[in-house]
């Protein structure tokens, strides 16, 4: 099906939705795998672990729509790629110094922060942004599991070291650069640009059968080169669409500002369901005196959240949350950190049934990441979607920067409550 065929049948090819999917699976599994092995590379740090995959991400995040146009997404994806295998080669080798395996792991959070945003920004080109989004939130949702089954089948139980484990996952860059390369359609992207992030054209309601001359910029020159492409469709006037505006630094600060709306039912949500991952879910345990019963909720837990967030994420073609929805779930998380802190310090309700809650905790974390996305993919000028998807992206990077903050010094109050050692920060509560 080409595009004039998958815009005739109201949806997007098939390649692509396929590359999408792979390419949210490949983009988050590194930042996973790293994160399942956070033991083996700093077992009295693994905050550290946390940091240095976080930190590189959010600072990315943070600057990325300021220069990213120009670099194309051909240039970022290979360079994302080599940022990927750098990171698993670095740490798997690097196991006898402790911050050269860092610096490995600050490169994995480089390439999933600097590559998130430029895919799902990526998605604006399509014909269906909603489907294509919702394809890379599902693979990025499913990378959650993956993460933690590669380690387990081949670390913890094939056998295998966990430089090998780690040495056996650079097929991931390699795949991920194919997948760009020789499954999706790259005609759609624009080249490097000098200045602006290119709009979409906006339908005329006649579209079956316009002719659209699609006006790119050739950033090879320094004055702007305009290139044009033909699309064939049947009758109607031809548009000629141009970039939006020249929008300089100030101009890119004030509309990113804008963007709050988005930004933060992203960083609330994930500020929450990190908070319970990184600090509340530690301290519980049937009985809560077993470490092995605690460690036995906590992967319980996780797995239960994992499977929520894939089946959430994979939604967005099927349900679009209103902006009064997106509030609420971001809202309905936030109490849900509320019952689960209770539960820790109180047990009035203290069996596995507890798992049920922490599946719904995935399925607000994972219904909040699509809905926004794709909620702002409709309610946002076409001339701006690229940018906005790009710079949104930083409220989840936010949430969990925060939450491990929070997580922590929770963490050590549960502990306290419960008389548990062990905690990595010491407070009475």
């Amino acid at each position: 099906m080409d595009a004039v065929e998958a815009k005739l049948h109201g949806g997007e090819t098939l390649r692509n939705l396929v590359a999408f999917w792979v390419l949210g699976f490949v983009n988050n599994i590194g930042y996973v795998i790293m994160i399942a092995g956070a033991q083996e590379i700093a077992a009295g740090g693994v905050g550290l672990v946390y940091l240095f995959d976080i930190f590189p991400a959010l600072l990315v995040k943070l600057s990325g729509p300021y220069w990213f146009q120009l670099v194309s997404y051909r240039q970022r994806t290979v360079t994302g790629a080599v940022w990927m295998l750098l990171s698993f080669l670095v740490v798997a080798r690097g196991r006898h110094s402790l911050w050269l395996q860092l610096l490995g792991v600050a490169f994995s959070g480089l390439q999933s922060g600097m590559m998130e945003a430029s895919f799902l920004a990526m998605t604006s080109f399509y014909y269906s942004p909603v489907q294509c989004l919702t394809c890379w939130s599902s693979g990025t949702g499913l990378a959650g599991v993956g993460g933690y089954v590669w380690v387990a089948v081949l670390h913890l139980w094939g056998g295998l070291s966990f430089q090998t484990t780690l040495e056996l996952a650079s097929v991931f860059p390699v795949l991920y650069v194919l997948v760009f390369l020789l499954v999706l359609d790259r005609s759609k992207l624009p080249p490097a640009r000098t200045c602006n992030y290119m709009p979409i054209p906006e339908s005329s309601g006649q579209d079956v059968g316009v002719a659209v001359t699609v006006v790119a910029v050739d950033a090879t020159k320094d004055q702007l080169k305009l290139r044009k492409k033909e699309v064939e469709v049947e009758n109607g006037p031809t548009e000629e669409v141009h970039d939006a505006s020249s929008m300089g630094f100030r101009a890119k600060m004030k509309f990113i500002l804008t963007s709050g709306p988005y930004i933060i039912p992203l960083a609330t949500v994930y500020l929450a369901e990190y908070t319970m991952q990184t600090g509340v879910w530690s301290a519980i345990g049937f009985p809560v005196e077993s470490e092995e019963a605690r460690s036995s909720f906590y992967s319980s837990a996780g797995l239960a959240y994992q499977a929520g967030v894939f089946i959430s994420r994979s939604s967005g073609v099927l349900f679009q949350a209103t902006r009064p929805i997106l509030y609420f779930m971001p809202a309905m998380q936030v109490l849900l950190l509320g019952f689960f802190t209770l539960v820790a310090a109180t047990h009035f309700w203290y069996n596995w049934g507890l798992l049920l809650v922490c599946f719904v905790v995935g399925l607000l974390g994972g219904g909040v990441y699509v809905n926004a996305y794709t909620l702002l993919s409709k309610e946002i000028p076409p001339s701006h979607v690229e940018l906005a998807l790009a710079a949104v992206s930083v409220g989840d990077t936010v949430g969990v920067m925060f939450a491990d903050c929070a997580g922590l010094v929770l963490q050590g109050c549960l502990y306290s409550i419960n008389h548990l050692p062990g905690a990595s920060i010491d407070v009475t509560c």
